[in-house]
């Protein structure tokens, strides 16, 4: 199963990457933009072993076109359907908080150069904020229920300082 997981996660990404480049190009171009990538050593591998890259790339690359879609439309649901992939993407690996930490940027500086929506601020940031919070949180709070620590297997020392020290004694 998991390998058909990411067999769908790659098959996520090309959609993706043949809808974007079809809104400025045509059928062909998007084609051999798909073909292009697909090509790639590293998706070829990822495409055939039981990992999360592929996850996450679809997660971020998700996320990053519907964020451009809320920067074309102006429409609240896109920022809200961003975030639920980034909070999927920091749900997957840790790694999805340089694309959180990325994306808030550019939303921040985008808001910032754009009057009317300097005025909503407050609502873009919470349609921002709070999907991805939510759904990664899931995900912590998983790891705490199982492992005593929501960033497991990092920071063990400070969740389990006694049974880390003893670990480490011997």
């Amino acid at each position: 199963i998991s390998s058909l997981l990411n067999f769908a996660f790659l098959i996520t990404c090309l959609l993706a990457i043949f809808a974007f480049v079809r809104q400025y190009t045509d059928d062909a171009t998007a084609r051999w933009a798909v073909l292009s990538v697909s090509l790639m050593p590293v998706v070829i591998y990822c495409g055939t072993v039981r990992k999360i890259d592929l996850g996450m790339a679809m997660f971020e690359l998700s996320a990053a076109y519907c964020l451009y879609l809320f920067c074309k439309q102006q429409k609240i649901s896109w920022l809200i359907i961003a975030s639920s992939f980034i909070g999927f993407a920091l749900g997957a690996r840790y790694n999805g908080l340089n694309s959180a930490a990325l994306f808030t940027g550019l939303l921040l500086i985008y808001v910032y150069r754009q009057p009317p929506l300097r005025a909503q601020w407050q609502k873009i940031l919470s349609a921002w904020i709070l999907p991805a919070t939510v759904l990664s949180c899931l995900w912590y709070l998983a790891n705490f229920i199982l492992y005593g620590n929501p960033l497991f297997p990092f920071y063990d020392s400070i969740f389990h300082p006694l049974t880390t020290d003893l670990v480490f004694e011997h």
